[in-house]
């Protein structure tokens, strides 16, 4: 059972009691049930008089409110294991030793103008939500390592009117090693990282789940690179919705298992410049596919800005267990604005007839509706008698069946003859519609090339 402490007397007292008896500060099993600023700690206990903590810190098993650290200096090491903490603020403080955190969670840190001369390693309670980690202008002598950290959008912080981040910013913040985040869940959050960091970005296995649903529904977080300089980028198995990468220099980046659903600003850029420069065609092409991809997201938005802008927000009705009811809209509220333009249109081609060479199975899709739609159309426009008509009866649908066949099969592969009695009009559309359905099924044949070597 956990000794309660309910002021800074008592507190004071425990101190000065183990000043006593130990080079070192242990705090086990304490529950703090008071709000702890060290200024006020420092007036009653002789130990933090000079502001100078000059004997390691040791806390495990504690339960601690809100802690308030500053102007500071601790000379020796901290190490914290299994405890919880709502809410830690560290301000103008040194740190000239590791600090260590263990299976510990804290709903909300806070560090700022700090300065740490050593690593700084914090393992958190995969099981607790964290819902801010705010560092800002803090100077990182050593490598810096998060583990098993829960930001989820549930986890959205009422009292500062923000939604669950992870941000490391500033102007004087700087990382000169390695900057560590492992086993970690970012689900509808956003890891935010605007500094400089002088040798790893090193990101290994992040939203690396088997829930479908957060993956479709787009939960799985955003990596947002903004005016850093980083020498290494390492993103081993991640699972990113959006990547957006602007204003930063990337020397090298390392990945394998990397998936995201958008890349956006500089992103796909960056990534394909990459993939050049190791000689990996297979991510070149990818990474090609998602800028022209932006592109025609970002041609179209400029002719209906409004409209696609309230597109991208995807405020969308659920419709079924997976998808959404703009998925299946898309390649329509896409087509009419492309088609006024010849870039546009090669692109929402592109797109839709085989993702960019990324998709065989879309090159099929495509194939089987456009043949599908000319169908109708010649039926209805371009054949005297109609060749068939719809009464859902589904009367003599086996020549129904033939006709579409044989519109399909246009190197008559199958033997099927030309059932239909076409007008002038309808040997044109039959033309158009050949010339279309030969460029679905070439589209569907070399997007198989993704997988060359």
């Amino acid at each position: 059972m956990k000794k309660q402490i309910y002021s800074y007397q008592e507190l004071a007292q425990h101190l000065v009691h183990q000043a006593n008896n130990s080079q070192d500060i242990y705090l086990t099993d304490c529950k703090f049930l008071f709000d702890i600023k060290m200024s006020e700690l420092a007036l009653l206990s002789t130990l933090l008089a000079d502001k100078i903590i000059h004997r390691a810190i040791n806390i495990r098993n504690c339960q601690f409110k809100k802690i308030e650290i500053n102007d500071t200096t601790f000379e020796k090491s901290i190490t914290i294991v299994s405890s919880s903490f709502q809410e830690i603020y560290v301000y103008s403080s040194i740190f000239h030793q590791e600090i260590r955190i263990v299976d510990s969670n804290s709903t909300c840190l806070f560090l700022r103008y700090c300065e740490f001369h050593n690593n700084v390693s914090l393992e958190y309670n995969p099981k607790q939500i964290t819902h801010i980690v705010d560092i800002d202008d803090c100077v990182f002598d050593k490598s810096v390592e998060f583990s098993n950290l829960l930001m989820s959008e549930a986890g959205e912080d009422i009292t500062y009117n923000r939604p669950s981040s992870f941000e490391i910013y500033g102007e004087d913040t700087i990382i000169k090693h390695n900057l560590i985040i492992r086993d970690s869940l970012f689900i509808g959050s956003t890891l935010d990282i605007r500094c400089d960091i002088g040798k790893e970005f090193q990101l290994y296995s992040i939203n690396d789940v088997d829930n479908e649903s957060i993956k479709i529904k787009g939960y799985i977080g955003t990596l947002r690179l903004h005016a850093s300089r980083i020498a290494s980028l390492n993103i081993i198995q991640c699972n990113f919705a959006t990547i957006d990468i602007a204003n930063s220099t990337i020397q090298d980046i390392i990945e394998s298992k990397l998936q995201c659903v958008r890349m956006t600003n500089d992103a796909a850029l960056i990534f394909r410049d990459n993939a050049i420069q190791h000689s990996n065609p297979i991510l070149e092409n990818e990474y090609t596919a998602k800028l022209y991809d932006n592109l025609l997201r970002e041609k179209t938005s400029t002719l209906f800005s409004s409209w696609i802008d309230s597109i991208k927000k995807r405020k969308s009705y659920i419709w079924g267990n997976k998808k959404t009811l703009y998925n299946y809209l898309e390649p329509i509220i896409l087509f009419f604005p492309s088609m006024l333009s010849g870039e546009r249109f090669l692109l929402w081609l592109n797109k839709y007839s085989n993702d960019f060479n990324r998709s065989w199975t879309c090159g099929i899709i495509f194939t089987l509706l456009s043949t599908l739609v000319f169908y109708f159309t010649i039926n209805y426009l371009g054949t005297s008698p109609q060749y068939f008509v719809i009464d859902f009866k589904f009367q003599n649908f086996d020549k129904v069946l033939e006709g579409y066949l044989s519109l399909l099969d246009i190197f008559n592969i199958s033997n099927v003859a030309q059932p239909m009695h076409l007008t002038i009009w309808g040997k044109i559309l039959l033309f158009i519609a050949k010339i279309l359905i030969a460029y679905g099924s070439w589209q569907t044949i070399y997007a198989f090339y993704k997988f060359k070597r």
